[in-house]
């Protein structure tokens, strides 16, 4: 019933953000939809949707596994006692999805209607990367704890994997981050839109990476602009 529920909400708001997105723009001379505000906020899109993508790839593999009845709970040294399905898998990745997909329509409307913000916020980008965050770490017996705490005593054996044993399950994680290059300098960019404060203001940021602007005389050039041209 969840999984109908999210495919349902996830299926209407993907309709809906395609909506807003080919909504005729108030200066018809004007683009449909100007995407040099999403910019900045693309790697927090890009960097979840890359971990939900993750988790529904892992939720297929699990069903191929149990169907050939191969015992991937041995290989992976996983606690036989406690199975998470691939239906259960599944389901949290549509709810992620969901959410993913709530916060995306949130942040198209704001730069949609950006003659109703003076200066475009990136709070609904920011909000899901505290909420994707808080799932993943929530202390309480939700969201398959068990799961979670094994998953981040894996990564912890990863990254002093130099100084203690390393086994099956800590090189196979290892080997599948490390070959997510643009995934993690998306985590880098993520760090610095929101230390750097630029995720305050979309549309003024958002010109250091537009090449057709040109600052005009007695014009307020944003900081941004400056640094990428060496002002």
């Amino acid at each position: 019933m969840l999984l109908s529920f999210f495919s349902g909400t996830l299926l209407i708001t993907i309709l809906v953000t395609i909506g807003i997105i080919l909504m005729p723009n108030e200066n018809r001379l004007l683009p449909h939809f100007d995407w040099e505000e999403m910019i900045l906020a693309l790697p927090v899109f890009r960097f979840v949707f890359m971990l939900i993508f993750a988790l529904i790839l892992i939720s297929v593999d699990v069903y191929i596994l149990r169907r050939f009845r191969v015992n991937y709970m041995f290989i992976f040294d996983l606690d036989p006692h406690y199975k998470v399905t691939h239906v259960q898998l599944f389901r949290v990745s549509m709810m992620l999805l969901t959410i993913w997909m709530l916060s995306f329509m949130a942040q198209v409307i704001v730069c949609k209607l950006n003659f109703l913000f003076e200066h475009p916020h990136a709070f609904a980008t920011m909000g899901l990367f505290i909420i994707f965050g808080l799932i993943c770490f929530f202390p309480f017996h939700v969201f398959y704890k068990k799961s979670r705490k094994e998953l981040v005593r894996v990564l912890f054996h990863i990254f002093v994997s130099p100084f203690g044993v390393v086994k099956f399950k800590h090189f196979f994680l290892a080997d599948i981050i490390t070959s997510l290059g643009v995934t993690l300098k998306d985590f880098i960019s993520i760090f610095f839109l929101f230390s750097s404060g630029q995720w305050l203001d979309l549309a003024e940021n958002a010109k250091a990476f537009d090449k057709d602007y040109n600052p005009q005389p007695g014009e307020n050039i944003p900081e941004p602009y400056l640094k990428s041209k060496n002002l």
